[in-house]
């Protein structure tokens, strides 16, 4: 092999390397660790409180609930909306509370997610239940036939 093939393939090769140096990919960052308790700054919380204020993941699907539910309530009055409001919106994850005050005995009924609370004439009943499905759902007094409210549970 003579002197001038031997330099033109290593040289090819060197620039090979350095375009292949060149356009690699840069490492992604390591994921930082928390800081051990020797090295927490004073006054700050111990990490075993930090770690309690973590919600636990709800196993059946990977959501996160919301640590307080969303709260909505109504009042109705004759089967009819009183007050309370005309559309609700949560995440899918968030705990939900939806809260009727009737006048007379009513169903609470929250149609795709198919959940039924019973509701006695001047008495609060409450349906909580976890978003787990976005869209949107009718919420209606059953026995009256009429929407109370619509609630989107937005991705």
């Amino acid at each position: 092999m003579d002197i001038k093939r031997l330099t033109f393939t290593a040289t090819g090769l060197l620039m090979l390397f350095g375009l292949f140096l060149w356009m690699k990919p840069a490492p992604e960052p390591a994921a930082k660790a928390p800081p051990a308790a020797e090295e927490m700054i004073e006054g700050s919380a111990p990490a075993a409180a930090l770690q309690a204020d973590i919600p636990e993941l709800d196993k059946s699907d990977g959501t996160v609930p919301a640590l307080q539910p969303q709260r909505f309530e109504w009042t109705a009055s004759n089967g009819r909306r009183a007050s309370g409001p005309e559309r609700v919106v949560v995440h899918v994850g968030d705990t939900v509370s939806l809260t009727l005050h009737s006048d007379q005995p009513e169903e609470l009924h929250l149609h795709g997610y198919d959940l039924h609370q019973h509701v006695h004439a001047d008495q609060a009943a409450t349906l909580e239940f976890i978003a787990k499905h976005a869209g949107r759902f009718a919420l209606e007094l059953h026995h009256s036939d009429v929407e109370l409210t619509v609630v989107e549970v937005q991705p």
